[in-house]
């Protein structure tokens, strides 16, 4: 992590971990049936991306494109080595599973009881559920870009600075 909180130095270290991942199975496997290569792109490359996701999720759009050409670059090499049509292997995008990585941290801070540490949570005045806020105010678009706003910000529409 560099003075300003930018993390794009560890987004090129899991990209680069996970491009050898990569590139190990389609050395090592020459099997022509998708499921199999979705599977160990679940068990093995999956890992790497979200391996503390919460606290480094790329927040720059040219992290996220790096991330993404780790599943770009797999869904191509897939659909090459089992002669299928690009469109028909589909791998969930890296920002996606950042989120729900973000969801089910959210959802056990809830269950442990731990979720006011982080964010102020007060019951809605319409329906049913909790408005979700961050517990600080951001000063900087670095803080901003923590596990606290960003989930309280997708969920909610949350604004400003």
């Amino acid at each position: 992590m560099d003075p300003s909180f930018k993390l794009s130095e560890h987004v090129s270290n899991v990209f680069m971990s996970a491009s050898r991942i990569s590139n190990l199975i389609f050395r090592l496997f020459v099997i022509s049936r998708p499921d199999f290569y979705r599977q160990l792109y679940v068990s093995l490359i999956i890992p790497r991306l979200l391996y503390c996701s919460q606290i480094w999720s790329p927040r720059l759009k040219k992290d996220i494109d790096l991330l993404e050409k780790v599943r770009t670059r797999f869904e191509r090499r897939v659909a090459a080595r089992c002669s299928i049509p690009r469109e028909s292997f589909v791998l969930d995008s890296v920002a996606k599973l950042h989120e729900t990585a973000d969801e089910r941290l959210f959802n056990k801070l809830l269950m442990n009881g731990n979720a006011s540490r982080f964010f102020v949570l007060t019951p809605r005045v319409r329906g049913n559920g909790l408005n979700v806020n961050p517990l600080q105010v951001a000063r900087s678009e670095a803080v901003a870009g923590t596990f606290s706003w960003r989930f309280a910000r997708r969920l909610h529409g949350f604004l400003g600075l």
